[in-house]
């Protein structure tokens, strides 16, 4: 399987099976059937009702798209982060069942950072908006380009 995988069990102190499916063992109905089982587990329940309330909300919403902002070095390499966006990208697309599109978030803090000294909005006020700021700049970079790109 893709994983993640961990080495214990321990850390998983919630756990939701989400679907339950059979195989045959290497594709071939002549082999045995095989039960695989899909879940998701979290390290709180806190957390784990949060992601699935965020799942219920994208079918009600019918999210037909999703964008992952994905944090490619300034030089073009890709980095742990990057890996861990595209396991989380791959993790929804699994889950939801919706197209995931990775963009490229490059400077999209710093263009954040910019537009709110702008608006002068300092402080702790910043600091609980800048990351949605972020990530309408890293939306509106997508949207623009598939729009000039179609």
């Amino acid at each position: 399987c893709a994983g993640p995988h961990l080495f214990s069990t321990g850390a998983i102190k919630a756990l939701k099976l989400t679907q339950c499916t059979g195989a045959y063992w290497k594709g071939d109905q002549n082999n045995k059937m095989l039960q695989r089982v899909y879940g998701t587990a979290f390290p709180s329940k806190d957390e784990l009702k949060a992601h699935l309330e965020r799942i219920e909300e994208a079918k009600k919403r019918e999210v037909s798209l999703i964008v992952v902002g994905n944090p490619i070095n300034m030089n073009g390499t890709y980095g742990p982060r990057s890996e861990k966006c595209c396991q989380f990208a791959d993790l929804l697309r699994e889950r939801l069942s919706v197209e995931v599109n990775m963009w490229d978030e490059r400077s999209t803090t710093v263009t954040a950072h910019n537009m709110m000294n702008e608006v002068n909005k300092r402080g702790k006020k910043r600091k609980a908006v800048i990351d949605a700021v972020a990530a309408a700049v890293i939306l509106e970079n997508y949207l623009a380009f598939r729009a000039n790109h179609r």
